[in-house]
């Protein structure tokens, strides 16, 4: 497939699929741009102290390996909203189009221009304008259509998101912009972009090795600097899936092929499964993976709905496959210290209290979606499976949640065991590193205090025990390392056990949507 980013009209990116029933792919004939996409990704200006500040907190190898990742993102971020007219390549058994019909369509978040595209067949209308003659793609920058209301309010969706969209709206919309594009057509000036002897996408042969094939889902940042260099030796990256074709470029990954599926497809069927992508499609690959008795490696959360769940628990309590959740709390150094400060402490339960500050999100960035549930979910699942961890995943007996005035979220817990937690989740604060914490433990006359997952101090009644300080990133490389170890050394994954927390967690969402206040129907157990 080609597409126009960074200015170049470039051939070789891996082709847009049809993963979706009631989507349609369609050769593109015109595209005209309508405008760019704001407001989506995280970024931060090229300013020197930025970069200072970073290389204070994670180091010099981590800033140039994240550095290096987020530029390779620019023209991912680059995104556009764009009306155009094509073919359908490929439809579905109950579309109101087939192959061959030439259609108008919306494309709502895409590169600067596409030689194809697949849509909602929501966002696509049947077109009277002519056909363009010319081969290649018509690209026209600048357009005089008036009406495009409804497509500035759809920039940016993603069928992903949850957000239904006006689909008589949008189809008034497409037939009066078919309309204007057959009144003016031959009097506006495109750019033709041709295409000749174009790679479709990248080699699917799988390598026929000893080692243990596995697929990603995600080619992220965080794939990219924590789960891809940090796998075992013996683990062979097979496959990797990325909806965005410019997110993957022109690179190869792996040893053999990429996909812009979100999902396995039925048939695939390899050792390992990676899921780093979008919150609500991580559980369907969990359930792929468990189903073939393969081994789950999911990226929190775990999953966004109490449904998604009992299904994994379900496979987990009847099947052979591994499940291993990536809470990276969990692998931290930390925990060691923290283990050997509270040896010598009667009990078994350890309080938690933390303040966590997370960054102020952009309005069109995907955490906001409905489906991706709340910053709960998004974030605090950590701090509280962290809790749950430190006291061997003692079940809840009582829970509450509650949002303030500006946006933040208190949450309280206590466990079985008389453990308490309580967490302060705010976006209200300095982003000048990142994500921060300041978290509290408290188990007899002992108290342990973590600042930002690095620095430690442990106190008692005669005086300071430690103090310490670890690279805060170095849990990520920990925690996939040793997974990916366990996994080839045939060690078990997680315990049932280990999923209270994530029932929780999605237990906390529900009622904090709700918006009531605690009662007794919410002092069950988890």
């Amino acid at each position: 497939m080609y597409l126009l980013t960074a200015g170049k009209w470039q051939p070789g990116f891996c082709d847009y699929e049809r993963y979706l029933d009631d989507h349609l792919k369609i050769k593109v004939c015109d595209w005209y741009l309508l405008g760019k996409v704001d407001k989506q990704y995280i970024s931060y200006p090229m300013d020197w102290r930025i970069l200072w500040n970073y290389l204070l907190d994670v180091g010099f190898r981590a800033v140039c390996l994240k550095l290096i990742s987020r530029l390779r993102e620019k023209n991912r971020n680059d995104k556009y909203y764009a009306v155009g007219t094509g073919v359908v390549e490929e439809s579905f058994a109950d579309s109101r189009y087939k192959a061959g019909d030439h259609v108008v369509f919306f494309a709502p978040n895409h590169p600067e221009c596409a030689s194809c595209v697949v849509v909602s067949e929501s966002m696509v209308c049947g077109s009277a304008s002519p056909v363009a003659a010319e081969p290649g793609v018509r690209f026209f920058k600048t357009n005089n259509f008036t009406d495009l209301e409804p497509f500035n309010k759809y920039a940016g969706w993603s069928f992903f998101s949850g957000e239904v969209v006006d689909r008589q709206l949008i189809e008034a919309t497409l037939l009066s912009v078919d309309g204007q594009i057959s009144a003016t057509r031959g009097v506006a000036k495109p750019k033709t972009l041709a295409i000749t002897a174009e790679r479709r996408g990248h080699d699917k042969n799988i390598p026929n090795t000893a080692s243990l094939k596995a697929a990603l889902f995600g080619l992220g940042n965080y794939a990219k600097v924590f789960i891809i260099p940090n796998l075992d030796k013996r683990i062979s990256l097979c496959a990797v899936h990325e909806i965005d074709p410019s997110q993957i470029g022109l690179k190869s990954w792996g040893d053999g092929y990429v996909s812009t599926s979100p999902f396995p497809a039925v048939s695939q069927n390899f050792d390992i499964y990676f899921a780093a992508g979008y919150h609500h499609t991580h559980a369907a690959v969990a359930v792929h993976a468990l189903k073939q008795g393969a081994c789950a490696v999911i990226e929190k959360p775990l999953a966004t709905t109490e449904e998604q769940l009992v299904e994994i628990t379900d496979l987990l309590n009847h099947g052979s496959g591994r499940l291993f959740v990536c809470f990276h709390k969990r692998y931290s150094q930390l925990n060691e210290w923290i283990q050997e400060d509270f040896r010598a402490e009667p009990g078994n339960a350890i309080d938690y209290h933390c303040i966590v500050y997370e960054i102020a999100l952009p309005q069109r960035h995907w955490y906001n979606w409905r489906t991706s549930g709340s910053r709960i979910v998004s974030n605090g699942c950590h701090w509280i499976d962290h809790f749950m961890f430190l006291n061997a995943y003692s079940p809840a007996v009582k829970y509450s949640v509650t949002k303030a005035g500006r946006g933040q979220i208190l949450i309280y817990i206590e466990l079985e065991n008389s453990a308490v937690f309580s967490m302060c989740l705010t976006d209200v604060g300095s982003p000048r590193v990142g994500v921060r914490d300041y978290i509290e433990l408290r188990k007899g006359q002992t108290t342990i205090y973590m600042t930002d997952s690095s620095q430690y101090a442990s106190e008692n009644a005669r005086g300071w025990i430690r103090k310490k300080s670890v690279n805060k990133i170095d849990a990520y490389r920990r925690m996939y390392a040793v997974i990916s170890t366990m996994i080839a050394d045939g060690k078990p994954g997680d315990s049932l056990e280990s999923l209270r927390s994530s029932h929780l967690v999605t237990k906390l969402d529900k009622l904090l949507a709700s918006g009531r206040p605690l009662n007794e129907t919410d002092s069950a157990k988890s």
